[in-house]
């Protein structure tokens, strides 16, 4: 990798020549290039016309005007801030001059790249590019078994990249509808993908996440909120019970039921037990009555100094009720919940997501999980993509 604000060689013919042979295919040659290769040739030919930033990103001087447009890696394709790039998602020649200026040596992320038949990363190098319907593609090849090969950059039995399946995960939850989602695909990845995918994808990621954190114990506070709120169901409407911790903002415990009895609010407080393996010292709801009578029978269930706070202000229990309005934010761009099972399903979904992948400004930018004790993973800055992957 080279350090930030160094400079790569200055090209001369025969250095430009030698660079197109490590960049492109073997079966290309200079007259076989297209018109917008030989201007990227052209730009890559002058030194001064191409600055590194940083990791992945560069800078390429424009020739119709005195300015600079940015070109970035995103660990799976290339992209350009130059009109042509993003309105017709096609490798321009700004792309092409990073890719004959940069070094072959130069590390497109921190990522290490390993060979996929003998497992070594010290060997691999940049072996020209390859194009296919997502855009170009930076190819490697590895100097001990001679292979070549593209880093896979989509999810194991996926045809498309990462980038896309986590893009419409964090879209989905944070209130796209699955065509409107569907829509965003086409146009800023020239894929298509329909809203039934969308939702498949949700299904399975999700159910994913649910396997990697099912051993997570979070470490809370001893005071609870708890608290309902109404969901639309069929044109019904149903409790949607909620339990959150007042220190870490964990959303410990949800639940869907057609009326608000105490069995329904002993339930979620057994969950919050269960999830956290501790026994709460203060519970603040609202006045339900329900939840009297619910935490009477944990207190014979579980012998414990427990104190419960009701009847208060609604600023007391405002953990809960943040929560509850950043529900209602979702759930009112879906008009609806189909039936009871995708109710249930969904509030689970969303929990997870509330948990592991939203952060929270009153941590500091971090998620209620890593509050939790969840240790932070920064190799790849994306969480989506860390909990997929189980790093």
């Amino acid at each position: 990798m080279m350090e930030k604000g160094a400079h790569a060689p200055a090209l001369t013919a025969d250095t430009v020549n030698s660079s197109l042979g490590k960049q492109l295919s073997k079966n290309h040659c200079t007259r076989n290039l297209n018109r917008l290769q030989l201007r990227g040739l052209t730009i890559a030919s002058q030194h001064s016309n191409v600055k590194h930033v940083e990791n992945g990103r560069y800078l390429v001087r424009a020739q119709s005007h005195r300015g600079w447009y940015e070109v970035a890696w995103d660990n799976s394709r290339w992209s350009c801030q130059c009109k042509f790039n993003v309105k017709n998602h096609v490798t321009c020649k700004h792309i092409y001059a990073v890719l004959y200026r940069i070094s072959p040596m130069d590390r497109l992320s921190e990522d290490v790249i390993r060979c996929p038949d003998c497992g070594n990363a010290e060997s691999v190098i940049r072996r020209g590019v390859s194009k296919n319907k997502s855009g170009i593609n930076q190819c490697y090849g590895c100097k001990s078994c001679g292979i070549r090969f593209v880093p896979r950059t989509a999810f194991n039995g996926m045809h498309h990249r990462a980038s896309i399946v986590v893009a419409a995960l964090d879209l989905f939850f944070k209130g796209l509808s699955l065509r409107k989602i569907s829509d965003h695909i086409k146009q800023q990845y020239n894929q298509t993908v329909t809203h039934q995918t969308v939702y498949r994808w949700i299904q399975k990621y999700l159910k994913l996440i649910k396997r990697r954190v099912k051993n997570f114990i979070p470490r809370v506070s001893s005071t609870w909120h708890a608290d309902d709120t109404v969901q639309n169901v069929r044109g019904k409407y149903r409790h949607q019970w909620n339990l959150i911790d007042n220190k870490t903002r964990f959303f410990l415990a949800t639940q869907m039921s057609k009326n608000r009895n105490a069995t329904n609010a002993q339930k979620i407080l057994d969950q919050g037990i269960a999830q956290t393996h501790t026994k709460p010292r203060t519970i603040i709801t609202d006045g339900l009555a329900s939840y009297t009578t619910a935490i009477k029978r944990i207190k014979k269930n579980y012998p414990s100094r427990l104190s419960h706070k009701n009847n208060i202000h609604l600023h007391q229990n405002n953990r809960v009720e943040r929560l509850n309005n950043t529900l209602r934010e979702r759930t009112k761009t879906m008009r609806g919940l189909h039936n009871m099972r995708s109710a249930r399903r969904f509030a689970e979904n969303y929990r997870l997501y509330y948990n592991f992948i939203r952060p929270h400004e009153a941590l500091g930018g971090a998620t209620p999980a890593e509050a939790a004790g969840m240790k932070p993973n920064h190799k790849h800055r994306n969480r989506w993509i860390r909990l997929i992957n189980n790093e």
